[in-house]
């Protein structure tokens, strides 16, 4: 029988609590929100898979159970734009798990990351051939 170990902390303005065994970790208001989102984190951690699926995203590989590509989050964070915590913050439902996950996903296939980054750079280019708005140029000649 292997022991359980959740650490609970207070920081500034909310409680965290993190399973030692997976580090997985929930935030809260209140510590009870803290651990039930622990919980929910916990229960996800074995769970966190990559998944492409037609019609969602595309079929651009995804976090199962969201509509969050890889691809964002990789970029996002290979990048230097933002952080792991950043991408925690701003999408509370994910596990740490499930960004890495992501991540280890990102860094695995440059392949498929190059043709959804090419992909990209062409609808931009599409979008700005067909855009009828002034282009930085035209505003700066006054044209």
């Amino acid at each position: 029988m292997s022991a359980e170990t959740i650490r609970l902390t207070r920081e500034t303005d909310e409680w965290v609590a993190i399973d030692e065994q997976t580090g997985v970790e929930g935030r809260g208001k209140t510590r009870e929100q803290a651990l039930e989102k622990l919980d929910y984190g916990v229960a996800q951690h074995e769970e966190a898979t990559i998944v492409k699926t037609p019609e969602i995203l595309g079929g651009k590989p995804r976090i199962d159970g969201t509509r969050i590509g890889v691809f964002t989050i990789g970029e996002s964070i290979r990048d230097g734009e933002q952080t792991v915590e950043d991408i925690l913050e701003g999408y509370p439902d994910l596990s740490r798990h499930q960004v890495t996950t992501a991540l280890e996903y990102y860094d695995a296939h440059p392949e498929v990351m190059d043709v959804i980054r090419n992909q990209r750079e062409a609808t931009k280019h599409r979008l700005r051939v067909q855009s009828r708005a002034p282009t930085t140029e035209d505003t700066e000649t006054g044209a």
